[in-house]
């Protein structure tokens, strides 16, 4: 314990109730209270629960068995219905909250105990009936000896050993910045940082090889030139039915799910929609490994290798040869441009709005700064303090891909943006989920910076 080593004997005496006896801290008498008969076993460490999983004949799930039964990334669905944030635990399977495959509790009543360790501690899954909603989403760990009355278990049964098993049981270092502790580069090393991403004026030799229109826009699909390795870059511009010239534009950045679908139109509008029935022109570039210029990078969100630099490097360079081309629209006020960050945009959000000076304002939807490592040229830390312009962050409480409180908050907090041009607007919804009232925050959010559509 803590470094102290011990017997069997002294370990084992450790493990008692709240009269002495053999059993979990919650229990008496060696046995649990009869009220508590249809309530989930709470108040045991990790070695009870390990050591009851061997004497059913089961096992503690690893972590990726247990996320994958729990289903986190439907935390919009599932904590609304769950026991999280209550007053105390309910019977087993009357709480709700049924995951995708329908298991039930796994959002509440009592943590549930991983097989995985990381360093000193163990997982310590779901959260418990009195934890906020946002831990269920999060891989939190405890020490192996930790028996608050909310720690209990799950249990596993698989097929078999297999080498894939053994795998998936191995400590899991866990990534973790405390950017509190971290102070960004200089002045002379972010312009260092900077340069990286210039490029020499060219030609867009631009052409629009399709147009079409909905019942919601008109869509032109441009190429153009991209700034690096005589690439062609596609660009799909929307515009209003009715068009009310100049046009203000919000420029995008998609979710990671562009970067593995092979179809742009397989894509979701939802934000489109948002934006052009709004009266205001919508550009979505085809950034480096999206869609049709899939080149084989691997996403991992963000890494600390020259590959990822480098490709970090291009989509900030696609998204300013965008702006280029908007420049040269007639219709299109390039004095009122602002950018819209989905996800994976809103993780990458800090770096085009601290070094694209045409963007006018920022709105990130899903957002937050990622614990993973990084090469500090492409890590967003270090240029959300150099953010100026009016910046709207869009989360959800039970975010699980950038939590609020370890990914979102920390964004929020570092953003250079003076503190009445910034709003971080939360909202009772998971990871994908824009909610209505979220989206009247973004309208709102480009009425105030960039002015009402056709008001000149």
């Amino acid at each position: 314990l803590d470094g102290e080593e011990m017997s069997w004997e002294e370990a084992v005496a450790r493990f008692t109730d709240q009269t002495g006896l053999p059993g979990p801290s919650t229990w008496e008498l060696g046995d649990y209270p009869e009220e508590l008969d249809d309530l989930p076993v709470g108040g045991v460490s990790w070695f009870e629960a390990d050591a009851f999983a061997r004497y059913a004949g089961k096992n503690l799930p690893t972590v990726y068995h247990w996320f994958r039964a729990a289903t986190p990334w439907r935390s919009g669905w599932i904590l609304p219905r769950s026991t999280m944030g209550q007053d105390a635990s309910v019977a087993v399977g009357t709480g709700g909250g049924m995951s995708q495959f329908g298991t039930l509790d796994m959002a509440g009543n009592v943590r549930e105990w991983a097989f995985n360790s990381s360093g000193a501690e163990n997982f310590i899954l779901g959260g418990g009936w009195d934890d906020v909603l946002y831990v269920f989403t999060v891989a939190n760990t405890a020490s192996p000896w930790d028996r608050t009355p909310t720690n209990g278990l799950r249990l596993a049964e698989y097929l078999g050993e297999s080498t894939t098993l053994a795998l998936a049981r191995r400590p899991i270092p866990r990534p973790h910045r405390d950017f509190t502790l971290e102070t960004p580069v200089s002045d002379e090393v972010f312009a260092a940082y900077r340069s990286q991403y210039a490029y020499d004026p060219m030609d867009l030799d631009a052409q629009v090889e399709a147009s079409d229109t909905t019942e919601d826009w008109i869509r032109d699909r441009v190429v153009i030139d991209a700034a690096y390795g005589g690439e062609r870059l596609p660009l799909y511009m929307y515009r209003p039915l009715e068009v009310n010239a100049p046009l203000q534009t919000v420029v995008y950045f998609p979710g990671s799910g562009a970067l593995w679908s092979g179809s742009f139109e397989d894509y979701f509008t939802d934000h489109v929609s948002l934006i052009v029935k709004s009266g205001r022109a919508f550009l979505f570039p085809v950034y480096q490994s999206t869609f049709e210029r899939d080149d084989g990078f691997i996403y991992r969100r963000q890494e600390p290798t020259n590959t990822y630099r480098e490709h970090v490097i291009q989509w900030m360079q696609d998204l300013s040869r965008s702006i280029d081309y908007l420049e040269t629209q007639a219709d299109i006020d390039a004095d009122r441009i602002g950018f819209f960050g989905f996800s994976w945009g809103g993780m990458l959000g800090p770096i085009p709005l601290a070094l694209e000076p045409r963007l006018k304002l920022g709105i990130l939807h899903a957002g937050g700064l990622s614990p993973l490592p990084t090469l500090p040229e492409v890590d967003p830390f270090h240029y959300v303090s150099r953010v100026k312009v009016p910046v709207l962050m869009l989360n959800g409480q039970y975010d699980g891909i950038h939590p609020l409180e370890t990914a979102a908050r920390p964004m929020f907090q570092f953003l250079g943006t003076p503190e009445e041009d910034k709003e971080l607007f939360d909202s009772p919804v998971g990871h994908l989920s824009l909610s209505p009232e979220a989206m009247g925050q973004a309208l709102r959010w480009l009425d105030r910076y960039l002015g009402e559509p056709g008001g000149g």
